[in-house]
């Protein structure tokens, strides 16, 4: 079927057929995330040509943003869609520049992250939704060996026409165990980087948000509280919000964000080489670079444990000897009060010398895999 400038340009048959998304046996083959909506892309930034034998540039814009305006970039306001951004400067160049996060599209659909078997699909309504809205007849310039009111359907190689110059992977973790906080990762640092930065909510001190300084060439691993950052998105009062349903609780998000020489380093330059399979691939990578699977320890342990078997007045006692011994804190205590507190913690397998590691053990780490949190055994 073949689409003109008097067409629709959505119909339920334009869906991609290279993306294997009605393959049954290809879909068996994938890992649960990557197709229930717990794994995918959160953003991406794409270039592509215009063919200028379909449009006319100011007429376009001016449709875009109004007769008046001589923008070149901003958001475009999709009717009763999200908005996105574009860019088509106005130097004779026939490339424009879209960016948007695919999950606020997929999410009408059900799927809170864009899985990376629709990712086609939607970055292809996306383009298709912007051309319409600024010129009707309007067309990429893999299109342009067509008769001039042909509009669909793309030629099967038309994400190689595609070039990606920003990209954000996200991955859901669904953490019940009421041990975990985003404390627990404060000093964990991803390889390569030589800090970490923290984001702290201001009203009651809770760290929302793990991550660190990077250049605008270098991938950014980060780690946050999805569920209160929904919760706060919705609160919004802003105009054209792209969410209005919360996630669960205890629900944090995993991202790392690609600016354009990340992912030349890894030899993605065009929408096509963006396949499920290498999507999987480099998120695994990223995942096992950001340490954030790092054995957890919870800061509840020592006074749990010691609650079990001393009464509350003696676990205080004994955690502020522990505390001033690893701070070199000056102690009142007499040598047969010291002796009795020592033999507390020995019986209790702890340790009161200064050189020694009273961190407790691990209880668990993050698993990418499972999207949760897995308990050690006991």
């Amino acid at each position: 079927m073949f689409l003109n400038s008097n067409s629709k340009f959505l119909q339920p048959d334009l869906d991609i057929q290279h993306t294997n998304i009605a393959d049954e046996g290809y879909l068996s083959q994938l890992s649960p995330y990557m197709l229930d909506g717990s794994f995918g892309v959160d953003r991406i930034r794409i270039t592509f040509l215009m063919d200028p034998n379909s449009v006319t540039q100011p007429i376009f814009l001016s449709n875009i943003w109004g007769s008046r305006s001589s923008k070149v970039r901003g958001t475009v306001k999709l009717p009763g869609q999200p908005d996105i951004y574009m860019h088509w400067p106005d130097n004779g160049d026939q490339f424009m520049t879209l960016e948007f996060n695919p999950s606020n599209f997929s999410r009408i659909d059900q799927f809170e992250i864009c899985p990376p078997v629709l990712l086609l699909h939607y970055v292809e309504m996306v383009i298709r939704e912007v051309l319409l809205l600024g010129e009707p007849g309007s067309r990429p310039i893999f299109m342009s060996h067509q008769p001039h009111d042909v509009l669909g359907p793309w030629p099967s190689n038309w994400t190689s026409h595609i070039k990606v110059h920003g990209l954000h992977l996200a991955r859901d973790l669904n953490i019940s165990d009421p041990r975990f906080s985003l404390e627990q990762l404060r000093q964990t640092k991803p390889q390569r980087m030589s800090c970490v930065t923290l984001y702290v909510n201001a009203k009651d001190g809770d760290i929302e948000t793990v991550t660190h300084p990077a250049s605008k060439t270098t991938a950014r691993h980060m780690i946050y509280n999805k569920s209160k950052e929904r919760k706060k998105a919705i609160a919004s009062k802003k105009r054209n919000k792209a969410v209005f349903l919360p996630v669960p609780d205890g629900t944090y998000r995993y991202e790392v964000q690609m600016p354009a020489r990340s992912l030349k380093d890894r030899h993605i330059f065009t929408l096509d080489a963006l396949t499920p399979e290498r999507l999987e691939k480099m998120v695994l990578n990223f995942w096992a670079a950001s340490n954030y699977s790092t054995p957890l320890v919870w800061e509840g342990q020592i006074p749990s444990d010691l609650s079990v078997k001393l009464s509350d007045l003696e676990s205080a006692q004994v955690i502020q000897y522990l505390s001033n011994i690893r701070l070199g804190v000056t102690m009142n205590y007499s040598k047969d009060e010291i002796a009795k507190i020592e033999e507390v913690i020995a019986q209790l397998g702890l340790s009161g010398k200064k050189n020694k590691n009273t961190v407790p053990a691990s209880y668990g780490n993050l698993d990418f895999a499972a999207g949760e949190l897995l308990s050690d055994p006991p």
